[in-house]
């Protein structure tokens, strides 16, 4: 498992260097994945066993006063359990473990790590109560040069949380949105390593 604080946390909760490495047994995971996909409430020993295991990755990580918000390559495990029911913020190493472990979201990417041992990597912010799935936004960018070319609200199904303002503030926060947009697009191509297969890929 690798664990990564990414610079834009650095301020608040990181230090510039932190990049973490540790791989985990499968004795480890697949226990607490087969008791969640059988339906079994997590075990207080489990989540003991998972804890001695993945404490020394984290031992250079510190919590905020307003806890940490963690995901995973592919999703976010906002779907898991919290250790304090409504406490969506992470403010302990149990916290994160029961998140991850119990999210639905995670499993698959979980199980490939199992099955093939390739490394699991997790991303640490500080959280952030204002990032709700109504702010969120997806982001398309063409092939090649990665120019913004769409963006839609994440939860596409629902009205817009602007739809009943007035035409100027749409039109200013669309303008606010996509200019956003364009600041976090420009620093992901910032960071891109040319020579990396994975960052190429973006940029096929």
């Amino acid at each position: 498992m690798v664990t990564t604080y990414p610079p834009i946390a650095q301020p608040a909760a990181f230090r510039s260097t932190a990049n973490l490495t540790h791989r985990f047994p499968n004795t480890t995971v697949t226990p607490s994945m087969q008791c969640f996909n059988r339906g079994r409430p997590f075990q207080p020993h489990t989540r003991e066993d998972l804890a001695d295991a993945v404490a020394p990755a984290f031992a250079h990580l510190r919590f905020p006063p307003g806890g940490l918000f963690v995901r995973l390559d592919d999703c976010s495990p906002k779907d898991g359990g919290q250790t304090i029911p409504g406490r969506k913020s992470l403010h302990t190493i149990d916290d994160i473990i029961l998140r991850i472990v119990t999210s639905s979201r995670c499993q698959v990417a979980l199980e490939v790590w199992v099955k093939g041992q390739g490394p699991v990597e997790l991303f640490f912010l500080p959280f952030d109560g204002r990032m709700a799935a109504e702010r969120e936004y997806r982001v398309f960018c063409r092939p090649k040069d990665c120019r913004v070319t769409g963006i839609s609200q994440y939860r596409w199904h629902k009205p817009w949380k602007f739809s009943k303002r007035s035409g100027l503030e749409q039109d200013q926060h669309i303008e606010m949105i996509c200019k956003g947009s364009q600041i976090i697009r420009d620093s992901i191509m910032a960071n891109l390593e040319q020579t990396d297969p994975t960052d190429g890929l973006m940029q096929d």
